[in-house]
């Protein structure tokens, strides 16, 4: 039974980041500056996910941030999310929103490099 929870939950992504990436071509169609796309999708994030993370993380939480963890936070949330939207909004412009969700493979690699680079 488990199997086929993990199972259906990874068809449910797939057609989940198919969806997202048919309104997303949807909207640079009519013409939406990427740049808002990527703004307003990362509002509705943090709007959507702060509430459940910080009722169920709280206690995970560092007591008192450093600032090594504060400049890895803001890389990654640049690198490795806003400037992965903007590429992926990108490649949906010059090809077609098939390719470019083939590319979203790559998001890993980068918080990769970013996370060597602060040796986590």
């Amino acid at each position: 039974m488990e199997e086929v929870a993990v199972f259906s939950g990874m068809v449910l992504g797939q057609f989940l980041c198919a969806g997202n990436s048919a309104m997303l071509n949807y909207l640079q169609n009519l013409g939406l500056p990427s740049s808002s796309i990527v703004i307003f999708s990362s509002i509705a994030t943090f709007l959507l996910l702060s509430p459940p993370s910080i009722y169920f993380e709280r206690d995970k939480w560092p007591k008192k941030p450093s600032f090594k963890l504060l400049v890895f936070l803001v890389l990654v949330s640049l690198g490795g999310v806003t400037l992965f939207q903007s590429f992926l909004l990108k490649g949906m412009k010059l090809t077609s929103p098939t390719m470019a969700n083939a590319m979203q493979n790559l998001s890993p690699a980068i918080i990769f490099i970013i996370a060597i680079a602060f040796r986590y």
